[in-house]
Formats: C-alpha cells, structure tokens, sequence
C-alpha cells in the first residue's frame, strides 16, 4: 500500500510539472486532478447548532417580538392612558378599571385572576388544611384510646348487617301466611 501511495504521489507531482496543451475546446482529458496534493481537509466542529438556534431566535422574533411592539406602539400613540374621573352615582367600578395603562387592564380583566378569587383559593386551601389536622387528631386520639383500654384494632372490626336475617324471617313469614290460608 506504502509503495502504491508514493508511486502515485510522484506521478502526480511529475504530471503538475508537465505544460498543459491548450486547446480552443476544452476536453475532459486535458485536466489533471490533484486530490490531496499540498491540501489538507482540516476537521471542524460543526456550526449546526448555532446556526438552528440563530434561526430560532429570529423566527421567534419576527413571530412575537415585532408584532407585540407594534400593538404596543399602536396602543400608547391612539389609546393612551386613562384619565381619572369622579365615579358616577350607584356605579362600581370593576376591578380591571383601576388601572391606569389600556393593555394592563385587557391584562388584569382577561388573562389574571382577580385578587379576591385568589383569597378565596387561598381561604379554602386553609379550610382543607384544618380538617386534615382534625381528622389526624381524631384518629391519634382513637389510637391512644385503643392502646390505653387494651381494645381491639378499628380496622379489625367487620360489620355484620340483619340483611339476611330479616330476609329469612319475611320467607318464614311468608310461608306462615300461606299456611294459614291452605287450612
């Protein structure tokens, strides 16, 4: 392989040497091709990366970025601030027309959830919260009653109904009666 290599090292560098006859038309034989002559392919890392994530961004920038700064623009320069005025009589005033800027009312009357619902999340977290500590304090107390008396264990406990017990009595009955009008 060694040998292969130089030979076609040395012809090839034998033929770059050799004058090119031109001719008016060019012709495939007349070119010479040096592959790995005095080139050398250096390895990179790739830019792949990079270059989707520069893509990204700008899509996601012509996408959001441009057209929210527009409305922004458009919103301050036609709407503008709201102006503050003496409420009429017997109106409430809502809770999203509070606030000064038009975009942070769309904000507060359509995408957030008003404060007071948020108490009231809040308020009925606690509430749950309270009956799990009681229901945990009722079954330690149990517990301790159960350990104290020497009792049985609750949970061993079995239920038993009269289900089928008045079922029985009703069929006895019932055939009570049937003798009674046979006779």
């Amino acid at each position: 392989m060694a040998v292969w290599s130089n030979f076609l090292r040395s012809t090839s560098q034998k033929l770059s040497r050799l004058p090119i006859l031109l001719s008016k038309e060019p012709s495939i034989n007349n070119q010479i091709r040096c592959m790995s002559h005095d080139q050398v392919m250096m390895i990179k890392n790739s830019r792949w990366q990079w270059s989707k994530c520069k893509d990204l961004v700008h899509f996601y920038v012509m996408l959001g970025v441009i057209p929210l700064s527009i409305l922004t623009f458009c919103v301050n320069v036609f709407v503008g601030p709201a102006t503050l005025e003496p409420i009429p009589e017997g109106y409430t005033p809502k809770p999203w027309e509070y606030y000064k800027h038009p975009i942070t009312r769309f904000l507060v009357r359509y995408v957030y959830t008003p404060h007071q619902q948020d108490y009231e999340k809040y308020l009925n977290a606690v509430y749950l919260e309270q009956e799990l500590r009681k229901t945990r304090q009722l079954q330690r107390r149990i517990e301790e009653l159960i350990e104290q008396r020497n009792d049985y264990k609750y949970f061993y406990y079995t239920p038993s109904t009269a289900k089928y017990v008045h079922r029985a009595k009703y069929d006895i009955e019932q055939e009570d009666t049937f003798r009674t009008y046979s006779k």
